[in-house]
């Protein structure tokens, strides 16, 4: 399998989709945590301010952020039950999450001007705390996602606890509105680079997942090859005794016959065991020089007709074994190519008509088609079955139909053809339209152009 089953280099650009996935299971994984600080924190304010700020605002700003969590709450519950798809969540519930946790935002600015007011120097210090605690847990729940948002939260609380620093003096006032801006631009700075570090683990999230299933692809595709070729080493040890065995004992029986017929008969038969065991290993040689690159291509240009008349004079005893009638149709035309290579390309194609075609009859000729010239291997025996027409030039494929005496090879006949019609840029085929028998064709350019 040389040159196959490479890894292609990973793509580090991923579809917008796939980044939102993610970036909404980061969100989602956060929110519990979110909704169960803002719980603590509302109930808290209730707890501390009750009777020192206006019952009106207190409890107009209890009931706002109460429906904002449970709201909140119950979508994320529905998200998680429901599933639905990203599309979904990226046109409805990924927008209804981010409006509501703005609605927390103007919430969270809302108090510092409703409750910092009430509250004496050490709970505003409290409240202080609180604040920056709201902030850190938005920018976890949206860091990622809610960019715009997450800058508005950091930008719209601090400066509101500065502002109000600024007009309410208190202890320390200087130093914490110092550190509130101090804050807010590490806030900025961590939020630029938890988005950085974020889209950067998620690239290679997929890149590794990309990898992986190129990995599973090659593993799968190196099974297949080791039990193609189990296969063939368990068919070889067979196919190549068979034509042997057949050998030995027709030699035994030419031994024991006198001169006559019968004779005859029988030391035709070693020659065609003979000849076949030879096609064997000829198969196997020329499979494995092409599996190691060692077989090159000559091109030049060459006379189609000389090349078809010797083929046809070459396979002249093997077809009168088999009964078959070899029919050269003269050519001039010219091509393209390796006139080794074609014509070991050829003879597999006679060679499998004369040995399993069972046929009377197999022309070789050539015809021009376009800026290209087909030669062709036709016969009239008994066709090939569609069934097999998928593999058929596939390695270590053998025909459903064989039923031969002495098989011989394994398979490797017309998928050496393939590979070597590869290497002289040609192409070969079954021209799937002949009905009586079978009619095989190398495609080779054309060498008048």
């Amino acid at each position: 399998m040389r040159g196959k089953n490479k890894l292609s280099a990973p793509n580090p650009k991923l579809n917008a989709h796939e980044q939102a996935a993610s970036i909404l299971r980061i969100e989602r994984s956060a929110m519990p945590i979110g909704m169960a600080a803002m719980t603590i924190v509302v109930l808290g304010t209730w707890w501390f301010f009750a009777g020192k700020v206006s019952a009106v605002w207190l409890y107009s700003w209890l009931v706002y952020m109460a429906v904002l969590i449970a709201t909140l709450a119950g979508a994320n519950l529905y998200v998680s039950y429901k599933k639905p798809s990203v599309a979904e969540y990226l046109g409805f519930w990924g927008p209804l999450g981010k409006l509501l946790n703005l609605g927390m935002v103007l919430g969270a600015i809302a108090s510092v001007w409703i409750f910092m007011p009430a509250a004496d120097a050490g709970l505003r210090q409290l409240l202080i705390t609180s604040f920056m605690g709201f902030v850190i847990t938005n920018l976890m729940i949206h860091g990622e996602g809610g960019r715009l948002l997450s800058s508005v939260t950091i930008l719209g609380v601090f400066g509101s606890l500065v502002a109000f620093l600024c007009f309410h003096p208190m202890p320390y006032s200087v130093a914490n509105i110092g550190f509130l801006i101090l804050m807010s631009v590490t806030m900025m700075n961590l939020q630029s680079n938890f988005r950085k570090s974020t889209r950067q683990a998620i690239k290679e999230r997929a890149v590794s997942e990309q990898v992986r299933v190129e990995l599973d692809t090659a593993l799968a595709a190196v099974i297949v090859e080791r039990d193609t070729k189990t296969r063939f080493l368990e068919s070889a040890s067979h196919d190549l005794r068979q034509p042997l065995q057949a050998a030995r004992m027709f030699f035994d029986q030419s031994q024991q016959l006198t001169k006559g017929a019968q004779h005859d008969k029988a030391v035709a038969s070693l020659h065609w065991a003979l000849e076949a065991a030879d096609q064997s290993l000829t198969q196997i040689l020329d499979h494995l020089r092409l599996d190691a690159g060692d077989i090159k291509a000559s091109m030049r240009v060459f006379d189609v007709g000389p090349l078809i008349a010797h083929l046809g004079k070459v396979n002249e005893p093997n077809s009168q074994f088999s009964h078959t009638t070899i029919i050269v149709v003269e050519s001039r035309l010219m091509v393209v190519g390796d006139p080794a290579l074609v014509e070991r390309a050829l003879g597999n194609f006679i060679t499998n008509a004369l040995r399993h075609a069972h046929a009377s009859r197999v022309l070789i000729g050539a015809r021009r088609s376009g800026g290209h010239v087909r030669i062709w291997v036709i016969d009239d025996g008994d066709g090939i079955p569609e069934t097999d027409w998928p593999t058929l030039f596939d390695s270590y494929v053998q025909g459903s139909n064989h039923g031969d005496e002495i098989r011989g090879g394994f398979g490797l006949g017309l998928a050496s053809v393939a590979r070597l019609a590869k290497l002289m840029n040609a192409t070969a085929g079954l021209d799937a339209r002949w009905k009586n028998g079978s009619a095989f064709w190398l495609e080779l350019r054309s060498g008048t152009d």
